[in-house]
């Protein structure tokens, strides 16, 4: 039910609309090209009007409206913004829909108001519509901007606590939060960033690329260190091992950047070589660092470690399976001791059983028995070949542990 206040107001704005339509319509003119209608304010009767029912009469009805804009802020929006007969058309929507079914709407607190939101034109993101509108008439804007900044304020707080006590998922919560609801807040490029390092120290690499990769094409990157995104992002393929795509972003490091960042760089990318056996081009790039760096120490290891890494011992698969023809043998060739005892005490005691059940003529049992001993013989060929790689693997990655870089990514 709409109450009498209301409907009195309703009309009130009615009759100004309508004067506001019949005098634009008469001053209707058309551009140098013929082409398109422009529609002036007639600058005394319309601002008149709508200044006079602001000033006047809104004021004496203010609590009545519970809608943001006001239906006379709206009516003068929608005039600017259309044609008189679509602003028309919106603005009698607008008086019918007042103060009517108000759960529908959003709520925004001005000046220690609460109003339910319904501007001109509605996008995705509330608080971006209400601050793009400027009602400096009707509201103190500043008032409504240091709100949204006090509020801005406290839920990045708040979030960055949650991220300080490794409360990860809440964190990330509210960092999406304060996204959502102040788009264009300060805080913005910080959010951004605690967002990428959470997915990142979550080990969560396929989702932090993939947010690194989205503000580096959008225009939040003129808002983010770019050099450091293509750094961290070069260290999240570094980390799911894939190595080809770590470079490239460590390229750009190194093309872009002149300090620390490009020397932690080389030796990401010299180390990515590494993990690759490709010895000379880690060597290569570890010996960009110069003397002046602080990591010129790390570096020099480093390339002592790549010259190293050539000279591995490794184990040749083939030469322990052949070897392993002689049970034992195989596993002995690599370095495993007991297992080759092993094998050969089972392989012999099977061997033995076999002839000695064949001997007594106990046919079933032999056959028995030589099917285990032949599947032990084989496994026992099969597993020097595979241990031969197991080491293989472990002294490289022995090795690859001597690079210490003391410092995190």
């Amino acid at each position: 039910m709409i109450n009498r206040v209301q409907f009195n107001k309703k009309v009130m704005v009615l009759v100004v609309i309508m004067i506001l339509l019949f005098s634009q319509l008469g001053d209707a003119q058309k551009t140098n090209n013929n082409q398109k209608l422009v529609y002036p304010y007639h600058r005394v009767l319309t601002s008149g009007l709508l200044t006079g029912y602001q000033k006047l009469i809104s004021p004496s009805n203010q609590a009545s409206c519970p809608m943001y804009p006001t239906d006379s802020g709206y009516a003068k929006e929608a005039f600017k913004r259309y044609n008189p007969a679509i602003a028309l058309l919106k603005t009698s929507d607008r008086l019918l829909r007042c103060g009517n079914d108000v759960g529908n709407y959003n709520t925004v607190n001005l000046n220690g108001m609460t109003r339910y939101a319904d501007p001109v034109d509605y996008s995705s993101t509330e608080e971006k519509i209400i601050l793009s509108y400027n009602y400096k008439d009707e509201f103190n804007m500043d008032r409504v901007k240091n709100y949204d900044n006090i509020n801005a304020d406290l839920l990045y707080q708040f979030a960055k606590k949650l991220e300080v006590d490794k409360k990860y998922e809440r964190a990330l919560i509210e960092y999406e939060r304060l996204l959502s609801y102040y788009p264009e807040s300060i805080y913005r490029a910080n959010t951004l960033k605690s967002i990428f390092n959470i997915l990142y120290k979550q080990e969560k690499y396929i989702e932090a690329i993939s947010l690194g990769k989205r503000i580096l094409s959008s225009k939040d990157k003129k808002l983010v260190n770019i050099t450091e995104f293509d750094f961290f992002i070069g260290a999240a393929y570094f980390r799911i091992a894939n190595f080809r795509l770590a470079r490239d972003y460590f390229n750009q490091v190194e093309v872009k950047d002149k300090g620390i960042l490009r020397d932690k760089a080389y030796l990401l990318d010299g180390l990515s070589f590494a993990q690759e056996e490709k010895w000379e081009e880690a060597k290569l790039k570890f010996e960009k660092i110069n003397s002046t760096s602080k990591l010129y120490k790390v570096a020099q290891k480093s390339v002592a470690l790549a010259s190293e890494g050539r000279y591995l011992k490794y184990k040749n698969p083939k030469i322990a399976g052949v070897l392993g023809i002689v049970p034992g043998l195989g596993y002995l060739y690599s370095g495993y001791k007991s297992t080759a005892l092993s094998s050969l005490l089972v392989n012999s005691l099977f061997m033995l059983s076999t002839k000695q059940a064949f001997d007594n003529d106990n046919e079933s049992l032999g056959t028995l028995v030589g099917i285990f001993g032949v599947s032990f013989y084989a496994g026992n060929i099969y597993g020097s070949i595979e241990t031969a790689k197991r080491t293989n693997k472990k002294i490289k990655k022995d090795h690859l542990l001597k690079f210490k870089f003391y410092f995190g990514y």
